[in-house]
């Protein structure tokens, strides 16, 4: 048991997950409440903070949404190289509904992409990126309440020039700008990474599971065709498109891979958003407008 702030005491019950970055514990608030704490084991760089934990608690507690996991306190122990983030609680994420084989219905779906989407919008009418968008970074709770978290990879996007790291985005999930090298992206790669999570619950399986960067983007070619400058103009502009043969596969087959397992609706909307063409992607307040037409 430890304390976080005067009178509120902390029991921590059991390990719910962890990752590179560190542990997610139960935890329950003053013998009632359940809360999650996300532990960090801290590495410095240069005896600086490294900037992916300091990134974390910045967004956490400058943002407010009901679908974004809420920082509820936090603390920092020099003693023992470790921060402690006190969070929502939520049971499970989409990636264990998956693994689980739990049947997700199209109306679910709908109602979790509404909630993503809703979240997505806030963040990037803040001017925030969150690059890490996947299943597993996407909480749920009993009663269907979706919670986007981890906001280590976070950046604020000020400025339509600046240059920015192609070394984010779990590599499933990667638009297919940044896995050509491409630095000067927007929020764009944060609806490819939605549209990815859409398909993974429409399939119950990763839609482009690839095993390295070039394998990505031939798991990415095989479902929705070669990309061309026809239908992307600055495709060879980017850094590693000199590097690769692209292989000649026209067709989009997204729609095959899909019809079978929802409805017309949502697959319109995936090939609006999984196109190769960042400038031509859904932006997230096009792509809610179509998720309450659904309704």
């Amino acid at each position: 048991m430890f304390t976080i702030e005067r009178g509120i005491k902390y029991i921590k019950k059991k390990l719910i997950d962890y990752g590179t970055y560190g542990k997610v514990f139960e935890m329950m608030k003053m013998k009632i409440k359940k809360c999650a704490c996300k532990e960090i084991e801290i590495y410095y760089s240069n005896n600086s903070l490294k900037k992916e934990y300091i990134s974390e608690v910045r967004f956490l507690s400058y943002i407010f949404h009901p679908n974004l996991i809420f920082l509820q306190n936090f603390l920092y122990s020099k003693n023992e190289d470790k921060i402690s983030l006190i969070m929502d609680f939520c049971e499970l994420n989409l990636r264990n509904l998956i693994e689980n084989k739990i049947k997700i219905s199209t109306n679910q779906i709908l109602f979790i992409g509404l909630q993503l989407l809703n979240s997505i919008v806030y963040l990037h009418l803040n001017k925030i990126i969150h690059r890490d968008l996947k299943s597993s970074n996407i909480l749920i709770n009993r009663l269907g309440i979706v919670k986007i978290c981890d906001f280590g990879m976070g950046t604020f996007l000020c400025s339509k020039k600046i240059c920015l790291s192609d070394k984010i985005v779990t590599l499933w999930y990667r638009a297919p700008e940044i896995l050509l090298g491409q630095h000067f992206y927007d929020y764009s790669v944060d609806m490819w990474s939605f549209g990815c999570v859409i398909g993974e619950l429409i399939t119950g399986e990763i839609l482009f599971q690839g095993k390295s960067e070039l394998d990505q983007l031939n798991k990415i070619f095989q479902t929705i065709g070669t990309p061309t400058t026809e239908i992307w103009l600055n495709l060879h502009t980017l850094k590693f498109t000199k590097n690769i043969v692209f292989p000649i596969q026209p067709y989009n087959k997204l729609n095959l891979k899909l019809e079978s397992k929802t409805n017309k609706n949502l697959i319109f909307l995936l090939q609006k958003i999984l196109v190769y063409d960042p400038k031509k992607r859904l932006k997230s307040t096009e792509a809610l407008k179509f998720f309450y037409s659904f309704f």
